[in-house]
């Protein structure tokens, strides 16, 4: 029986499955509310909001890493 994916692992996943536009205004929408609490002075609610984009910026620079790869193994001669 496998265990249930955590709650990390379920927001990876939803961020994942937004797709690159998406994700990029995301990140976009979220850096914007960090700076807005920044100059607040609410520096715990502009730390999540930077901590969300944070994760969103990992999820779309691992995706990017795993198609790099994929196409550097695509390129590559066959080995014998």
């Amino acid at each position: 029986m496998s265990t249930p994916p955590t709650t990390g692992q379920l927001l990876v996943d939803a961020v994942s499955a937004l797709g690159v536009t998406r994700r990029r205004l995301l990140a976009v929408a979220l850096t914007e509310r960090r700076d807005r609490h920044v100059a607040f002075g609410d520096p715990v609610t502009a730390e999540f909001f930077n901590a969300l984009a944070v994760l969103v910026a990992d999820v779309t620079d691992g995706e990017n890493r795993v198609l790099r790869r994929t196409e550097n193994d695509l390129n590559a001669p066959p080995s014998a």
